[in-house]
């Protein structure tokens, strides 16, 4: 202990000392002349709408925030902690348009009534005070896409899919019947080559609201000009054949293949007509029975 105030009394650790108490003496003088002076500041005070019926829905809300500039010396700016902004509900509530909207007097009256006699209101913002709310009226619109989604070379977009497919909207009646769809906020995607799945969320609309506010975005990319080849037992295809009573072996007959009992999807296949040419017709072996015991050889492009 005694080492340690020896230290700080020694001659040139005196003399720092001193430096520093002269220097923190000049700082609050500073402070002092700074905070005499008049200034602006701005200010951010909660704003609350109070006295909401239960079976009312609030599908546009007041800004919850006011934010104000004050003029006055910095003494007492310093000092200035607001209240929150409180507005009741069935002062400013049209029932008939679902609108309601506070005058920016009396957002500046409540203001004011927190302020010094010295201090100067000079601005309010935002310039516009109001809210939109309905009695439960809703109905349910499909969701669209907005946005744009780019593949690579050898893809192509097939198609997108939301989850859910419509939402309920709910606002007052004029709104309500101009509301016939809702669109996603704006989505973008380069170079799809495998299928993405995104929460994206709803755009808004001033005066409606939306439930959900966010869906789940399926985008599902193909393959272009892709060269499919293979074979399939004929067995596994409904076949209508088209033949005259008595036919040989040298006559050709033309069978329609449709895809009732194998279906592949993802190949793309439609029903098609083909011929046979010099078919042997073996004994009691019908025309049919003999083409489901063959294999069908494929090869096409998409």
């Amino acid at each position: 202990m005694k080492a340690v105030r020896n230290f700080l009394f020694s001659g040139l650790n005196k003399e720092f000392l001193i430096f520093l108490f002269f220097l923190a003496l000049s700082g609050a003088f500073w402070l002092m002349m700074t905070l005499n002076e008049t200034m602006e500041r701005e200010y951010k005070i909660p704003m609350r709408l109070v006295g909401t019926p239960r079976n009312a829905v609030i599908t546009g809300d007041l800004p919850d925030t006011v934010r104000i500039t004050v003029r006055d010396k910095g003494f007492t700016l310093i000092t200035y902690a607001f209240r929150p902004l409180n507005f009741k509900f069935n002062n400013y509530a049209d029932e008939t348009e679902g609108q309601g909207m506070i005058p920016v007097a009396d957002v500046q009256k409540q203001i004011l009534s927190q302020l010094y006699g010295s201090s100067k209101l000079l601005q309010v913002k935002p310039g516009k005070f109001d809210f939109y709310f309905t009695y439960g009226a809703s109905k349910k619109v499909p969701v669209v896409f907005r946005g744009k989604i780019t593949t690579s070379k050898s893809y192509y977009l097939a198609h997108t899919e939301f989850f859910p497919s419509t939402v309920t909207v709910y606002a007052n009646k004029r709104q309500l019947d101009e509301v016939k769809a809702v669109e996603i906020v704006p989505f973008y995607y380069r170079n799809l080559q495998d299928t993405i799945r995104e929460n994206v969320r709803i755009k808004k609309i001033r005066g409606v609201k939306v439930m959900p506010d966010m869906v789940r975005l399926a985008v599902y990319p193909d393959i272009a000009n892709s060269r499919c080849s293979g074979s399939i037992g004929m067995r596994n295809w409904s076949c209508a054949s088209s033949y005259p009573a008595g036919t040989r072996g040298s006559d050709s007959i033309v069978v329609t293949v449709k895809f009732t009992k194998y279906s592949v999807p993802t190949l793309g296949l439609s029903p098609f007509i083909f011929t046979l040419s010099s078919l042997l017709v073996c004994g009691s072996i019908s025309i049919v029975t003999l083409l489901r015991r063959m294999t069908l050889s494929f090869s096409f492009t998409s």
